[in-house]
């Protein structure tokens, strides 16, 4: 394969090399023809049954001649692979720093996320010991209203009970005084 992604091909029977392009649409003879044994460019060059062909860093093509058993060197000025591996090494690092952003992105879109389901815990918590004290609050006000209406039942019993202690105390000096009254009118106590 040559850096434009074209394949290369040793034709054995035919003595060519043949390249084809983009999805096999375009096949074209690179070099050779007749049978022979001539190094030189292109069409120029001569060969016996090549069976394997590969492409040098300079855009040079290798032939491994086999009725020769020698390799042949030939001029084509095709694309040297180091182009292609360089643009596929680019594509890989640049694919990995795209593949590295969206994990970085991930990350930090889940820290964001941490983030926030962390503070919405502690609003929750707050607002909970919110509710909290405010009931504690409410109990403490019915505490001491009820203590209040305790201690003003209290004073109320204990001014019902004097008041109805006076009022049998000054029922019994009524009925005293009218035992005496009477007593008197029948001459049973004497007046003195």
């Amino acid at each position: 394969v040559d850096g434009n992604n074209n394949i290369l091909v040793a034709d054995f029977f035919n003595n060519r090399i043949r390249m084809v392009a983009g999805a096999g649409a375009h096949v074209t003879t690179v070099a050779g023809g007749a049978s022979g044994k001539v190094d030189g460019p292109g069409a120029s060059a001569r060969f016996d049954q090549p069976w394997a062909v590969a492409l040098d860093e300079h855009g040079r093509l290798l032939v491994a001649d086999n009725n020769h058993s020698c390799v042949r060197v030939i001029e084509a000025s095709l694309a040297p692979p180091g182009q292609l591996l360089a643009a596929k090494v680019l594509l890989l690092q640049k694919l990995q720093e795209a593949k590295q952003a969206a994990e970085n992105i991930s990350k930090m879109q889940l820290a964001a996320r941490v983030q926030q389901e962390e503070q919405a815990d502690r609003n929750a918590q707050l607002l909970l010991q919110e509710l909290e004290d405010e009931k504690q609050a409410e109990e403490k006000k019915k505490k001491k209203k009820h203590k209040r209406k305790g201690k003003q039942k209290v004073d109320v019993d204990d001014a019902s009970a004097a008041s109805a202690a006076t009022a049998g105390h000054a029922a019994g000096a009524a009925a005293r005084e009218e035992t005496e009254a009477t007593a008197l009118k029948d001459g049973t106590v004497d007046g003195g």
